[in-house]
């Protein structure tokens, strides 16, 4: 316990005291402690129009500006190393100029223009007489790329309704602008960065950019081209439902381009480089494919000969996309539409139609391909012959005789109708996803088959050894066929619509789980969970 005595001291002991200063604060406000931004940046004001930027520094608008004559520019920058802030007003004319909203010289270097709308009310050019020739016009007249246009950006504008382009700008950065209804093309830029910007409703193309790099941006509903941009690299781009004037014009019109993770319509993207892979345009036919490659059909076209084969792949390592369009003949052909010759390594034919006369009886029909795609292994034999053979995503009718042969390979999400004889033949290979209609002859002949469907064939419906998920209904003779295989999940009924012992089910010494039929032979099979319809 401590004792009392021992604090004492320190209680009686003073403590020093220091003065703290005048508590009374000064007379008069006070002082500011920070700069003003014109302090900062000086800032010079646009109030009225015309008016010409000769001198270096920062520029803003106050409000809403008209250009109400019609020769001239309204604002002109003539010297470099400026900064012009539309501060979110509108620069705007409904009057014909025969002059741009913003001029820029050529050759001026860090120039910004930024944060504002240029607005006119033409659509159509030459015809509608209204707005702005152009909105933003910076252009190499010299097409000098060195000390033209060095650091000039562009970002967060608007530009619409001018007669001409919206946007010019040569070696520059723009970000984040739209382009819209201007009567020729929105944005054109060379040697240039595009990203986050929108070109929409332009009497031309939408964005036209030669050796930029265009990203993250879209181009819908323009008049030409929606992407031109040749050389250029383009990444994660939309382009759709352009070209809406006569012309040989695309939704993505990028040759010997770098194209990733993009989004487009028609195109045409000779020697370009899509996610990777290098492509070359089909654009009329015959054609005989004669290195590796990846190759794409620009557009439908019908073959007009009589003899020969459209389209011949000669080569291993080949991709052929057929883009969404068509291949087709209404001539009596004594050839195929695509034919793949025998043994080739690799090989994919995906995405398209192959089309002829609806016929469903041969030889009768003398119009349409003799087949549509013929990858016949011509020796039988089984190893080394068409490794990696992929078609998807094709639909064939009205062949004179069989609609797909495709030997050791896969086949999936394909369509057969209407063909003279048999819809798909694929030897040894797995076929997924299937239809196959209305064919004068079988169905689905595969070794593995899955998930298919064969309606109103006039032979066998779906023949196979491993047979999953499938049906086959109103078929002329067998509806399921399978010897030595397993039928497992399917349905067959209402088939062996043509004379003859013909059967839904016919499997024999087979293994028949869970499946749906009306008459069967299934001599020698193990049935298990099957239903009677």
């Amino acid at each position: 316990m401590n004792s009392p005595k021992l604090l004492l001291p320190l209680l009686l002991t003073p403590f020093a005291v220091f003065a703290q200063g005048p508590l009374i604060p000064p007379a008069g406000p006070p002082a500011p402690s920070m700069k003003t931004l014109d302090q900062v940046e000086a800032r010079t004001p646009i109030e009225s129009l015309p008016f010409t930027i000769s001198t270096p520094g920062s520029y803003y608008f106050t409000k809403n500006l008209q250009f109400t004559t019609t020769p001239g520019h309204a604002i002109s920058i003539t010297s470099p190393n400026v900064t012009l802030d539309l501060n979110g007003f509108t620069l705007s004319s409904t009057a014909a100029v025969t002059g741009r909203a913003i001029s820029v010289t050529d050759g001026l270097n860090n120039v910004a223009i930024r944060n504002g709308k240029i607005a006119g009310s033409s659509t159509v050019f030459p015809t509608s007489i209204a707005g702005f020739e152009n909105g933003i016009y910076a252009n190499a007249s010299g097409g000098t790329p060195f000390g033209a246009f060095r650091n000039l950006a562009i970002e967060d504008i608007q530009v619409s309704g001018c007669r001409g382009w919206g946007i010019v700008a040569y070696y520059s950065n723009v970000a984040n602008c739209t382009v819209a209804a201007n009567g020729n093309d929105g944005l054109i830029v060379s040697e240039s960065a595009v990203t986050g910007c929108i070109a929409k409703f332009n009497g031309g193309s939408g964005i036209v950019g030669a050796v930029s790099s265009i990203t993250s941006s879209s181009a819908t509903s323009n008049g030409r081209d929606g992407i031109h941009a040749p050389s250029a690299s383009i990444t994660a781009c939309n382009a759709y439902a352009n070209n809406n004037s006569a012309g040989a014009y695309y939704d993505l019109n990028a040759t010997n381009a770098v194209i990733a993770s993009t989004k487009y319509g028609t195109s045409n993207t000779t020697g370009s480089s899509i996610d990777g892979e290098r492509r070359t345009a089909i654009e009329s036919l015959p054609y005989t494919i004669s290195t590796p490659g990846s190759y794409y059909l620009a557009k439908s076209i019908q073959f007009t000969a009589t003899s020969g084969d459209a389209l011949s792949i000669t080569s291993p390592n080949v991709t052929l996309d057929l883009g969404g369009f068509t291949i087709s003949s209404t001539a009596g052909v004594t050839g195929k539409a695509i034919f793949v010759t025998g043994g080739l390594n690799n090989v994919a034919i995906r995405n398209g139609n192959i089309a002829g006369n609806t016929s469903t009886t041969f030889p009768t029909v003398t119009a349409g391909f003799e087949n549509g795609i013929y990858a016949n292994a011509a020796t039988g034999i089984p190893f080394g012959v068409f490794r990696n053979l992929t078609v998807e995503n094709i639909q064939v009718s009205g062949c004179r005789t069989w609609g797909i042969i495709a030997y050791y390979g896969t086949v999936t999400n394909c369509s057969v109708a209407s063909n003279g004889t048999d819809g798909l033949i694929a030897s040894d290979s797995v076929v997924t996803g299937c239809i196959a209609k209305y064919n004068g002859g079988n169905g689905i002949s595969a070794a593995t088959i899955n998930s298919c469907n064969a309606i109103g064939n006039g032979g066998n419906g779906i023949s196979g050894f491993t047979i999953t998920n499938s049906t086959a209904m109103s078929n002329g003779q067998h509806g399921i066929n399978s010897f030595s295989g397993s039928v497992t999940h399917c349905t067959a009924t209402s088939n062996h619509t043509a004379a003859g012992s013909y059967y839904d089910l016919n499997a024999t010494d087979a293994v028949v789980a869970f499946t749906k039929y009306g008459t069967g032979n299934t001599t020698g099979s193990t049935l298990t969970g099957n239903k009677t319809p």
